[in-house]
């Protein structure tokens, strides 16, 4: 079931990693979409050290991402109970908040992230996210997308959401062009990227085969995601941040 040996101990336990080796194992588990293991690691290390920072929000996203919220907001609360300062934790709660539509106390949780770590990638990027499609302010959306980026050529769903943002409000389609590939260098299974550059380039040219290429490549991922999830199964996620997808008004991790 991975890198490390399982081994049943006197106690019963199944595995025989260390507690840094048994996280490692369960985030591993956890971006490889396998939910199932993953649980079972996370619940192993907290019964270990229930005050395990980053075992609390791994298992918090975990949680999100499979749309348990209540166990999510449980983990969240419980991790910046112990540091209320901790900017993985505050930036992932952000958006459990934003999901439910509780946008003045997610918008809190943004800004208590940058104001503890101003260069939190993640966060700037999810609140960039907040700004464009909550508040309406693409320019504000903009200078955090930028900030990202300045921080993180690379992080891919900062490069989404700043090429849709030059897409669909800026109408710079060059540029979005540009940042489409660039994110698809980075990582080719994108689905965001991979839906907003279809829809881009069937806006320039309806007859553009690439068009229903990426669309379709979009599209089966993300059944691939769902019977994956039927089976017990998850999502391979890059972090706490969140992509704009379609029109720019909706988000997808």
């Amino acid at each position: 079931q991975g890198a490390a040996e399982e081994q049943e101990d006197d106690d019963g336990d199944l595995f025989s990693f260390s507690f840094e080796e048994l996280i490692e194992e369960a985030e591993a588990a956890h971006h490889a979409g396998d939910v199932r293991y993953a649980t079972e690691l996370y619940e192993e290390a907290l019964a270990i050290n229930p005050r395990d920072l980053r075992t609390l929000t791994g298992f918090a996203m975990l949680m999100r991402m499979q749309g348990y919220l209540d166990e999510a907001e449980a983990l969240y609360l419980e991790a910046i109970s112990i540091d209320p300062t901790f900017p993985d934790a505050l930036c992932g709660y952000g958006l459990l908040l934003r999901t439910i539509d509780r946008h003045e106390e997610a918008e809190d949780m943004y800004k208590r992230a940058l104001r503890h770590e101003p260069d939190h990638v993640n966060t700037l990027c999810s609140y960039g996210a907040f700004m464009h499609t909550i508040r309406d302010d693409p320019d504000e959306a903009e200078r955090m997308y930028t900030a990202a980026l300045r921080i993180d050529p690379t992080h891919v769903d900062s490069i989404c959401n700043y090429a849709a943002l030059k897409h669909m409000v800026r109408k710079d389609y060059a540029a979005a062009e540009q940042m489409y590939r660039m994110g698809l260098a980075t990582n080719p299974d994108h689905v965001g990227i991979l839906y907003n550059y279809s829809s881009l380039l069937e806006e320039l040219d309806p007859d553009d085969e690439r068009a229903k290429e990426m669309y379709d490549a979009a599209m089966n991922i993300i059944q691939a995601i769902s019977a994956r999830r039927d089976m017990g199964f998850g999502q391979e996620e890059e972090g706490e941040g969140e992509e704009e997808e379609g029109d720019g008004e909706e988000e997808h991790e």
